[in-house]
Parts: structure tokens; sequence; C-alpha cells
């Protein structure tokens, strides 16, 4: 059983603070209790951080500046592939579509997939807390 206890959250509150990502305060942004609470209900402690961080908007990057977003493309999606594909998935209309918005949205899915490297750190800290 996942209780809740004192010790268990002064733990995992340490724990998330030292979660270094350059974007995304994330021990300010997950709320513990509904994190155990959500593992209670047999979700993983990674899906439940990683879908109240989605919640918070903490994997929304905003790129803005023509040039800062050509520059971002250029670097990180030179065909425009991955971009389009996420603004198609998202529902996008090409004619809503600009340089600004593309690189925005490539960014928030790299941020996503970033995020993800601490996936096996994050499962393997509340299997030995709970065992």
């Amino acid at each position: 059983m996942k209780k809740l206890t004192e010790t268990r959250t002064k733990q995992t509150q340490a724990f998330l603070e030292g979660l270094y990502n350059r974007h995304i305060d994330i021990a300010y942004n997950v709320d513990i209790e509904q994190l155990y609470s959500d593992m209670e209900d047999g979700q993983t402690a990674y899906d439940s951080i990683f879908e109240q961080l989605s919640d918070n908007g903490c994997f929304d990057v905003e790129i803005i500046y023509y040039s800062v977003a050509m520059e971002y493309l250029t670097e990180n999606d030179t065909s425009l592939n991955e971009s389009l594909s996420i603004a198609e998935d998202m529902g996008f209309s090409l004619s809503s579509l600009n340089s600004e918005t593309l690189a925005s949205l490539l960014a928030s899915q790299l941020e996503r997939e970033n995020f993800s490297d601490y996936e096996s750190e994050i499962d393997e800290f509340f299997d030995n807390l709970f065992n």
C-alpha cells in the first residue's frame, strides 16, 4: 500500500527537487498528495508526474520572433517533417501555421521527450521507497 507519510512526503519532495530540468521546476509543479492518490489508483509515479506537469503547461515552450524560430527549425527540423506532423496531430490547419508555431510545437514535443529520460529514475525511486 502506497500510504503518504510525513517521511515519504519529505523523501519525495527531496527527490523531485533533485530532478533537474532547465525549463521546469518539477517539485513546484507536482502535487505529492495527488501523486500518491494516483499511485493508489494504479497509475505509475512517472505517468502521474508527467500528467501533472503536462496539465500545468510545463512542457509548453513558446518560441517568438521569426529569426529565432527559423534558427531553431534549421537546427532541429530542417525538412519540417517532424514539426508539421506534430501540427497535423494537434489539428492545426495549414493556414494557421508559421515558423513560430512550428518551432514552438517542436520545442514542446522535445521537452516532453526529454522528460521521458527520467522515467526509469522515477520508477526506481518509488519502487525502492515502497520496498
